[in-house]
């Protein structure tokens, strides 16, 4: 319901609350208007690949209106698509309008027809400016309103003016479309930028180096795809290359189906019809910390096969547990909500997907010389 989605600075804290609840973003920039309209889906999945939750975008005024009053927001131009696109991929969009980008861009965004007023003068409170910047924003934030968050789309937070952070990829100056430094100095064709993404979109050492800083703050990343084949009898799922790290929760359309772990289980019979979902819960249980394998990358590192064929086209969700655990946390009282289960004596586990289980117990008072420092032990209990 977008009349509940909200979007907040919680002031006394330092944080965002997105739908009242703790929230961080993990962000990088990419300016659709670098990149072609093909190849949008494709740079957005890897920038979601290596665990970013948003996108940061610019809007470069003078792409959409190269003559005064005509306006163009199609094909590589449809920024509405664009932001459209990150939404239906699952990221969050930072919009930056401008009107000055810079972002070493033709006049910094500003059309150059602007000049024709020759005592115009820009980025300033000059009446001939202000009144073509609002013309502008006249036709543009109407466009974005329906993707702002709380109306259901993916926008955020809109940023006045200009830079913040640096690229995730930087793409190419198509046609005439480069700015210059002063003293001049013209800038070339290729934005590259050293980006994580390459110009050609290629994956960099720096994007997955990024990747591994990103994902060492989460305890598990979440891997989808679907069956290719019907596996109505048992179909091995292997790892023939260890390539779970380091262990993983299976199942198919939510039916828990068993773990895959890193050096111990390499191989799953699972079930299913073609077409179902398989999701590949991948826990962090740790990183070696000495000797050769010190580069201890985690998720799954390696193909994965379905009865030896190779699976692809996986979606990946990282799962922020520490702000899940301290939101939960956050709204408990301290006080007895009065629910008691009676002790069950231990049984052989049937699987089941892992679950996260919230408990308390309260520190009699008024007994001398009780310790207040314990441990608690969980007998009969596997992980």
């Amino acid at each position: 319901n977008a009349t509940q989605r909200t979007f907040q600075i919680d002031y006394h804290h330092n944080r965002f609350l997105k739908d009242g609840q703790p929230f961080r973003y993990i962000s990088g920039s990419m300016h659709y208007f670098r990149v072609p309209r093909f190849y949008w889906k494709d740079r957005l999945l890897k920038m979601k690949m290596a665990g970013l939750n948003a996108i940061q975008t610019y809007v470069a005024w003078n792409f959409h209106e190269l003559q005064p009053g005509q306006y163009n927001f199609s094909g590589d131009h449809d920024v509405e698509h664009f932001i459209q696109l990150a939404h239906e991929l699952g990221l969050l969009v930072i919009l930056r309008p401008g009107p000055y980008i810079c972002a070493e861009w033709d006049m910094g965004g500003l059309p150059a027809w602007l000049l024709e007023k020759k005592s115009i003068v820009l980025r300033s409170s000059d009446p001939d400016y202000l009144a073509a910047v609002d013309k502008w924003l006249g036709v543009l934030l109407p466009k974005m309103r329906p993707l702002l968050y709380k109306n259901g789309g993916p926008i955020i937070t809109v940023q006045v003016i200009m830079e913040l952070g640096y690229m995730f990829i930087g793409g190419t100056n198509f046609a005439y479309w480069n700015g210059a430094n002063t003293p001049y100095q013209p800038q070339p064709t290729s934005y590259d930028y050293d980006a994580p993404l390459s110009e050609a979109g290629d994956l960099t050492e720096k994007y997955f180096a990024l990747r591994d800083i990103i994902q060492k703050y989460f305890g598990f990343v979440l891997y989808r795809t679907t069956l290719p084949e019907d596996c109505s009898n048992p179909t091995p799922l292997s790892s023939p290359s260890n390539g779970v790290h380091d262990r993983a929760y299976v199942s198919v359309n939510g039916v828990a189906q068993g773990v895959l772990e890193r050096e111990s289980v390499l191989t799953l019979n699972i079930t299913g019809k073609a077409g179902a979902t398989l999701d590949l819960l991948v826990e962090n249980m740790g990183r070696v910390n000495y000797g050769p394998s010190i580069n201890d990358f985690k998720g799954l590192v390696s193909n994965l096969t379905l009865d030896s064929e190779i699976l692809t086209d996986w979606e990946i969700f990282p799962l922020d547990m520490e702000d899940a655990v301290r939101s939960h946390l956050g709204t408990w009282d301290g006080r007895d909500s009065g629910y008691h289960t009676k002790a069950r004596a231990h049984s052989p586990p049937t699987y089941a997907l892992p679950t996260f289980y919230v408990g308390n117990f309260t520190i009699p008072s008024g007994i001398s010389d009780l310790p207040q420092d314990t441990f608690i032990q969980f007998p009969g209990w596997t992980k």
